[in-house]
């Protein structure tokens, strides 16, 4: 380790940890998850020392548009014998802006942690881990791999909800292969797809439904605009909760009634990656990175 920076080896290390299981993160969302006591100035500090080492870096997006924090090569090393039994060996995004809008949209109203009882799986995950790492609670299959699942409350117990992020429209053919996938998967009860736009959402929904042999259709489309402007409070425009909110579908048969209209769901911290926000509570007017 580098003798110029002395790890804390508690928050340092789970820092880390942090960044290898959601791919990367804005200075807003780790000051909020690590440095909320010690400041953002102390927080900001810390993150330059770490980069300064060779832990961490922090990456521009798309020219300039943005900034985020990342695992450098070394950082890895260093929590690599904490993370459990590796399938495939690795940490990086292959997309930065669109794995930032699906941390927005995983994380949304648990943003700091899930309920009591509830639970998360992200697509770094589903990717790098072995299939016997994974909980019961998810499918144990490489056929597909969602942008990633939650374990939701439902009724007296919990069930598994599947998420997926859209931007672009893929063959018809590759829908009805995700459609039979989800069918076949006991352990998924919905799957919520974020699309880029509601024509697009209508052709998925209509090829996830030509792909598929039963009647049973347990899938919910939001608009990217929609979820942009209401967080969870989006609606469901089409699919089997339509005309639900996010937050209904997720925390369906629960107590938890999410967060109130029109406030700024704390989720969209993930896309705003200001690399020093001077002010660290989210407005909309802050300079969110747009898709």
């Amino acid at each position: 380790m580098d003798n110029k920076v002395k790890l804390n080896f508690k928050r340092d290390l789970d820092l880390m940890f942090f960044l290898w299981k959601w791919k990367m993160a804005p200075s807003i969302v780790l000051f909020h998850h690590f440095f909320k006591e010690a400041g953002f100035r102390t927080g900001y500090n810390r993150l330059m020392r770490l980069e300064k080492g060779g832990f961490i870096k922090s990456v521009t997006i798309d020219r300039n548009h943005g900034w985020i924090w990342s695992l450098a090569d070394k950082g890895f090393r260093c929590i690599r014998e904490r993370l459990p039994k590796l399938e495939e060996v690795g940490y990086k995004s292959e997309n930065i802006a669109h794995d930032l809008l699906v941390n927005s949209v995983h994380s949304g109203e648990w943003y700091k942690n899930p309920p009591e009882g509830c639970s998360w799986i992200t697509e770094q995950e589903l990717r790098r881990l072995s299939l016997g790492e994974l909980p019961i609670w998810v499918p144990k299959s490489d056929l597909h791999r969602p942008d990633g699942y939650w374990l939701a409350p439902y009724k007296d117990g919990y069930r598994t909800l599947a998420l997926e992020v859209e931007l672009n429209f893929k063959d018809d053919l590759k829908y009805g292969s995700v459609g039979r996938f989800y069918e076949n998967s006991e352990e998924v009860s919905a799957i919520l797809w974020v699309v880029k736009t509601k024509p697009m959402g209508t052709k998925i929904h209509k090829a996830l439904k030509d792909g598929i042999m039963g009647s049973h259709f347990c899938h919910s489309f939001v608009s990217l605009s929609d979820f942009l402007k209401s967080g969870w409070q989006a609606k469901i425009f089409l699919g089997q909760n339509a005309g639900f909110t996010m937050s209904q579908m997720i925390h369906s048969g629960s107590s938890h009634h999410g967060s109130p209209g029109g406030v700024m769901c704390m989720g969209h911290a993930w896309i705003d990656t200001r690399k020093k926000p001077i002010n660290t509570a989210l407005s909309k007017s802050f300079a969110i990175y747009h898709f």
